[in-house]
């Protein structure tokens, strides 16, 4: 069953956010039949059977425009190829939380079945089988040797980080961000001079209604925050910038 996996990993890293290549693919990848796009914030993992016409990437009916990536190299060089048994283990490994930089974190396994169910109906029997199969082991795994980790999120990894600083600033309005801000800003009796912050360098940003919490822009809170949490896909120039520019910021 194992045997006629594909997997296509594609890292986000070697892509320029927002670019026209970067929508170019990601509409072409979502527009595939018979396939299973997986995306996180750190990558995208294109699964399908090695027999299935037209599964591979260099099948993908992609414009001259969108076939190669914002740093000229073709799209086929930065991917990662696995196949039947290594395909399946890739996948394991990564609904584990054993490719994230918060080792065993949950999140990634929460974003697997979301997607997976919302994508299953589509896809081909042979395919459906292995992809249900994850969950099974993932859940197998994590009683058998994750275990004793306390809370592995990122969530729980920012709150342990920043728990002693006063004045934390939150970049982007996105899911992590929104399962921050209820506790930051809830008064705190162990750090009663906590301040919250929530910051964006994107306009049209917006928080639910219920949050509490303004959205400032980021270049009047940065140089007095102590840290911020980084929600929000944002280039390595950019934030070497601000980095330049306030030193003492703690990153997260």
């Amino acid at each position: 069953m194992f045997e006629e996996i594909m997997v296509y990993h594609i890292p986000k890293a070697v892509m320029k956010p927002k670019s026209k290549s970067f929508e170019g693919l990601l509409t072409a990848l979502k527009e595939k039949k018979g396939v299973f796009l997986f995306e996180t914030c750190l990558r995208y993992c294109l699964v399908s059977l090695k027999n299935l016409p037209g599964a591979s990437l260099s099948d993908l009916d992609l414009s001259q425009e969108f076939s190669k990536i914002d740093s000229g190299k073709a799209l086929e060089n930065m991917t990662e190829v696995y196949s039947g048994l290594d395909a399946y283990g890739f996948l394991l490994r990564m609904a584990c939380g054993l490719m994230s930089p918060v080792l065993a974190e949950t999140e990634v396994f929460g974003q697997w079945k979301q997607q997976l169910d919302g994508q299953l109906s589509s896809l081909p029997k042979p395919l459906k089988l292995p992809l249900s199969d994850i969950e099974r082991d993932v859940k197998k795994i994590r009683s058998l040797y994750l275990t004793g980790l306390g809370s592995q999120s990122y969530g729980s990894f920012c709150r342990k980080q920043l728990k002693a600083v006063d004045h934390v600033a939150i970049l982007g309005t996105g899911q992590l961000a929104q399962s921050l801000i209820p506790w930051f800003a809830k008064p705190d009796k162990s750090n009663p001079k906590r301040k919250l912050v929530v910051t964006t360098d994107r306009q049209g940003e917006v928080l639910g209604p219920d949050c509490g919490v303004k959205i400032q822009p980021h270049y009047k809170v940065l140089d007095q925050a102590e840290a911020v949490v980084v929600c929000s896909e944002l280039d390595s120039l950019r934030l070497k910038s601000w980095m330049s520019e306030c030193p003492n910021l703690k990153l997260i």
